[in-house]
């Protein structure tokens, strides 16, 4: 497979997952009570909460930099979930299944979108 191709392979794969994640960002329907809880503390300025240090500090990264960004936006957060962990996890799984288990092209794509969109 040329370079070319392999762009956009991988530009097809964050496209979809992309796209196919939208509604989570903008959509009415998610996670309302959570966001309403998050702008009362915000306003009422309650600290925010502290969690424990885990390994390499992803304990902070997951839950502590989400938290601090939906008292300000709720999409913002939600958008910063997706690009941190969503796309990178779906372009990491196409590697893998391309280069490391010689998967052909349409499967490794499958591979990398459906278990980002199927709940």
């Amino acid at each position: 497979m040329t370079f070319k191709e392999e762009r956009i392979a991988l530009f097809t794969v964050l496209a979809v997952v992309a796209i196919t994640n939208l509604h989570a960002v903008f959509g009415p329907e998610v996670l309302i009570m959570d966001d309403a809880s998050r702008f009362v503390a915000f306003f009422n300025q309650e600290p925010l909460p502290t969690f424990e240090r885990s390994w390499l500090g992803i304990g902070i990264l997951i839950k502590w930099i989400p938290a601090a960004i939906s008292a300000h936006s709720i999409e913002m957060a939600r958008l910063f979930m997706m690009i941190a962990f969503m796309l990178p996890a779906s372009l990491l799984f196409y590697l893998c299944a391309r280069h490391v288990f010689d998967l052909p092209r349409s499967v490794a794509i499958a591979s990398a979108i459906l278990f980002q969109v199927i709940p």
